[in-house]
């Protein structure tokens, strides 16, 4: 332990020359000048009244810092290892032990805080500066909280060397230093103090604002916040310092607000760290202002960012802030405040410019300053992949402009073959592509774009892609895709077109009147390929005309509303024709002329931006169509709610020559004219016509494949002879005569008088022998909505609650059931279907349990299978009721699973008590309408429609498995719709059945690892 002063000294001196704070030449000698008359040989510890009165004649000595230091660490030294020995000299004294120490290291701490700053401005002695300010933090904080008789200023003083010198520390210290983050938070807390004790200087905001800045960057808290009035006040200040600072505020402020995905916001703040960055540099430069090189660095990042993500509602950017950027960063002062990989970033933004204007020369020399920088780019880095894949794309413009098609399929081939790391250049890609078509043989032109397309797309998804970018990567491969599959026959290909066609058309602010176009285009050919085993649209289908009309009149509104010229692509006059076919094809399928009055509302549009010469032929067909006798009922005044936009599908008579179709369609006119058997004869004739053109006209009789050709087909009337449509349902004989044996039983079973009912079926005209095994059956109906289309109208926010035309449809069921007795017809196989289901759901067929609710589902009574889904009930003013659909009727179900597939084929009737009550209602107003060897007990009602709606669920969320998913508005929400309602019965029913073994039953499929997840 030491014991003298002299020794003490010398440790001391050491100590600090360790860490580079050398003491001057003689030191040794001002101190004993300083201590005088004592000598420093002299003070000892066993002398300790003399030591004491040397150190008090040391404090009023004026003495350098480094000189001071010595001492003062010293003494301390000696105070500290005796401070029991030395206890009566200070009371002989008459000084406070405890508070001369105070007072002793409250001046060390000074001292090491103001030589640290010196040191930290030189980068000679930046590292001891740093030292002696870490030195200030340590002993400041075993003083400064327990100095409670300090003044004020004292405390300010204190409170701000402490934030001072931990802004300097943090500043030295790595980002991912583990000291760093407690050093900011504490120099924190220490600028508030020194705030709240009056310190309200420049040089304290500076260091506050500093702080909480540093800290807000480290963890992302709103440490900000605490020092705002700091932050107002530096805002003000002509400094270059203090506008820098500002300047970083605002920058953090926008990349906070960027995380959060408030664009807005960040352009705002990103425009006003310019402005500050603007004062920063044209204000004077001295030592202690922050290096210009950074406020340029700073200023072309923000630039950089703006350029980058700000774009305006069409997706475009604003290339002032890539030029700035560009000027900022290509600054030699700059250049260590950012990287090589960053400035390569704008000049391949700027080089893409350069080549959409097709200037492949001042695109090359950007391209090639790229890769010179990136030559020595992180090897983990992908700007250069970006610059080959520009590189590329300035390749193939130039090809372009040099009309070599070689050059050009060559590149284009060598373009989709890059690596999906970095975004390709669609456009240009999608440019050469089509620039290509008339060049290359038909077949080596898809391969080759096959390749394109499938290199587009893969960008789509890239992550890199603001979302303007990716719509402009969606229209370019909208664009191909279309292009390649709209004139074939390829389902597959035309449903690829529509996916792209209509995410760029949907997923973008602003989108031009030739996408949605093409998104109409895509809709129509899909709607024209689409099939169906329904004998009335399906949602999907009437999803596709829907689209296909709605997009087209956007096209023509956009188009309207730009005032510019128009865009080669889009041709008005064929858009125009696409909206009357839509509407007129609508208008056959439901009944429903509203469609055919929006299509005048977008003809006389098309008729102001195109010459009239061009538009006359859809108009003259629109006129046609207006002109046409309208629909009449044969029944009552019933009235079908009117749909909330375009529907249908229909395999058109109108592709057929009009001679050919006119002589069927004649052949039913005058059959409804004739009688007795001359009418039957005509029926038959039109129904052989009717066949004998579809088949001729090269169109098979089938929809959605069953078994070859089988399907069904429907026939809208061109000529508005009969108005009504046709249905051709290809199926095997004995198929095809149970059905026409049903619909003539149907229909002589309407005709009894006690049997009025509010409901029909198509009337049948014969069927028609096409094969050694084939039968088609042809009948026809009047149009109209299916109850599938009105619930959706209804779930969509857009119709009326259609609950009571389900009520409805319940009473027609039960009249289908009463008038067509189940005779030879077997049972369907509903536990089998169940088993199959649930394996496919999650693995396991759950026999035990599917066996202990089965006798709940085969037990009841069995009627002929309706198939009464939504779908199979179509709604026609024209008809003044419903009208039933397949009633083919091969097997027969039982009753209450018929009625659970009608009434929760849609999420219409809540889970809750009240909803359960209108099911458990409807189900005993139908049991009573039927005969009564088919009625339900009603103490049974319950629990056996709970085992239905459970079998209905299950079996139904594993159609839609397997299904391929629709592409149309309308067919994506209505088996979203049915998903979600599927899964919501099985949870309830889980919890919530009367009978055990159906909420048994549910629960199994919801442990599951797959159910858990459709949960």
């Amino acid at each position: 332990m030491t014991e003298t002063l002299a020794e003490a000294l010398v440790q001391s001196s050491e100590h600090l020359a360790r860490h580079g704070v050398t003491p001057p030449a003689g030191w040794r000698e001002t101190l004993e000048r300083s201590m005088a008359p004592f000598a420093i040989d002299s003070l000892h510890i066993s002398s300790p009244d003399d030591l004491i009165s040397a150190y008090f004649i040391f404090m009023s000595a004026r003495l350098d810092d480094v000189t001071a230091m010595v001492f003062s660490e010293a003494i301390e030294d000696l105070f500290s290892a005796h401070a029991v020995a030395l206890k009566p000299a200070f009371v002989r004294a008459g000084k406070g032990q405890f508070m001369t120490r105070i007072v002793l290291n409250r001046r060390l701490a000074s001292r090491y805080f103001h030589e640290g700053r010196r040191r930290v401005s030189r980068p000679e002695t930046d590292a001891s500066g740093v030292w002696l300010l870490r030195r200030c933090l340590e002993v400041s904080a075993t003083v400064v909280d327990r100095d409670d008789r300090a003044q004020s200023h004292v405390q300010r003083m204190m409170n701000t060397q402490m934030a001072t010198a931990a802004a300097h520390v943090a500043r030295a210290l790595p980002r991912d230093s583990p000291d760093r983050l407690s050093i900011l938070r504490s120099g924190l807390d220490r600028s508030t103090l020194a705030e709240r004790y009056g310190d309200r200087s420049t040089e304290h905001d500076g260091y506050a604002v500093e702080l909480a800045l540093r800290l807000h960057e480290t963890t992302g808290e709103d440490s900000l916040s605490t020092v705002g009035e700091a932050i107002q006040r530096l805002a003000t200040v002509d400094s270059s310092s203090a506008q820098t600072l500002i300047g970083d505020v605002e920058h953090a402020a926008a990349s906070q607000a960027l995380r959060t995905g408030d664009i807005a916001t960040m352009a705002v703040r990103l425009t006003s760290a310019i402005a500050h960055y603007d004062r920063a540099i044209d204000l004077p430069h001295d030592t202690n202002t922050a290096d210009v090189g950074y406020q340029l660095a700073k200023r072309g990042r923000s630039h950089a960012l703006l350029y980058e993500l700000a774009s305006d509602a069409s997706g475009g950017r604003d290339t002032f802030h890539l030029d700035r950027a560009l000027a900022d960063w290509s600054d030699p002062r700059s250049r260590v405040h950012h990287t090589d990989t960053e400035l390569a970033r704008l000049l391949l933004a700027r080089a893409r410019l350069a080549a959409a204007r097709a200037d492949t020369h001042a695109a090359q020399i950007d391209i090639d300053a790229a890769m010179r920088l990136l030559a020595v780019a992180p090897p983990d880095d992908r700007t250069a992949e970006r610059a080959a894949a520009q590189a590329v794309g300035t390749a193939i413009e130039q090809s372009i402009d040099q009309h070599d098609e070689d050059a050009v399929r060559s590149l284009l081939a060598d373009a989709a073959a890059l690596p999906a790391d970095a975004p390709v250049p669609a456009g240009t890609l999608a440019k050469a592509t089509m620039w290509l078509r008339n060049g290359l043989a038909d077949a080596e032109w898809r391969e080759l774009s096959e390749h394109v397309l499938d290199r587009i797309e893969v960008d789509v998804a890239h992550p890199s892609l603001t979302d303007a970018a990716r719509g402009h990567v969606l229209g370019h491969a909208a664009t191909v895709a279309r292009a390649l599959y709209l004139s074939t026959s390829s389902r597959i290909g035309i449903e690829r077109a529509l996916h792209l066609s209509r995410a760029h058309a949907a997923g973008g602010e602003t989108v031009s009147a030739a996408a949605l176009d093409g998104a109409s285009q895509a809709s129509l050919a899909y709607a024209a390929q689409l099939s169906s085993d329904l004998e009335a649209v399906s949602e999907d289908e009437l999803g596709a005309w829907m689209d296909a009309l709605i997009w087209g009149i956007s096209a023509l509104q956009t188009q309207a509303n730009t005032r510019t010229t128009v865009d080669a692509r889009f041709n008005i006059a064929e858009c125009a024709a696409r909206v009357v076919d839509a509407a007129e094809r609508l208008t056959d399928q439901t009944g429903d002329a509203s469609f055919l009055a929006t299509a005048a509302d977008a003809l006389t549009l098309a008729e102001k931006l195109a010459p009239l010469d061009t538009v006359a032929p859809a108009r003259a067909r629109l006129s046609s169509a207006l002109a046409a006798p309208k629909l009449t009922g044969t029944r009552g005044s019933r009235r079908a709610s009117s749909p909330g936009g375009p529907t249908g599908r229909t395999d058109s008579a109108a592709a057929l020559s009009v001679p050919r179709t006119y002589a069927a369609w004649r052949a039913l006119k005058d059959a409804d004219a004739a009688e007795g058997s001359n009418a039957a004869d005509l029926r038959v004739r039109a129904a052989a016509l009717f066949c004998e053109h579809a088949d001729g006209s090269g169109r098979s009789l089938g929809g959605k494949a069953r078994g070859g050709e089988r399907g069904v087909t429907i026939l809208s009337d061109p000529h508005r002879l009969v108005r009504q449509l046709v249905v051709l349902k290809r199926v095997d004989h004995a198929a095809a005569a149970r059905e026409l044996s049903a619909l003539q039983h149907l229909s002589n079973w309407l005709s009894v008088p006690g049997n009025a009912a509010s409901w029909s079926a198509p009337d049948p005209l014969g069927v028609v022998q096409v094969s050694p095994t084939d039968s088609v059956l042809v009948m026809r109906r009047l149009p109209g909505h299916t109850l599938a289309h009105h619930g959706l109208e209804y779930l969509d926010g857009r119709g009326p609650n259609p609950q009571p035309l389900f009520e409805d449809a319940t009473t027609a069921l039960a009249d289908f059931h009463g008038a067509l007795p189940a005779g030879d017809r077997q049972p369907e196989d509903i536990v089998g279907a169940y088993r199959r289901a649930a394996t496919q759901i999650n693995g396991s067929p759950h026999t035990d349990v599917a066996d202990r609710f089965a006798w709940l589902l085969e037990s009841a009574p069995a009627a002929t299978k309706k198939d009464a889904h939504a779908g199979n009930w179509v709604l026609s003013a024209a008809a003044g009721g419903m009208v039933l659909l397949d009633i083919e009727g091969a097997t027969t179900r039982p009753v209450l699973m018929e009625l659970a597939t009608l009434i929760d084929d849609l999420p219409l009737f809540g889970l809750d008590r009240a909803g359960w009550t209108q099911r458990l209602d409807i189900a005993g107003i139908y049991s009573t309408r039927l005969p009564e060897n088919l009625r339900v007990p009603v103490d049974e009602l319950a629990q056996r429609l709970e085992a239905a709606l459970l079998n209905l669920a299950v079996v139904g969320s594993a159609r839609l498995d397997r299904m391929r998913p629709g592409l149309s508005s309308r067919g994506l929400r209505y088996r979203k719709y049915q998903r979600e309602h599927y899964e919501a019965l099985i949870g309830h029913l889980a919890t919530s059945a009367t009978d055990p073994s159906v909420a048994e039953a549910a629960g199994k499929i919801l442990m599951s690892d797959r159910g858990r997840g459709r949960r």
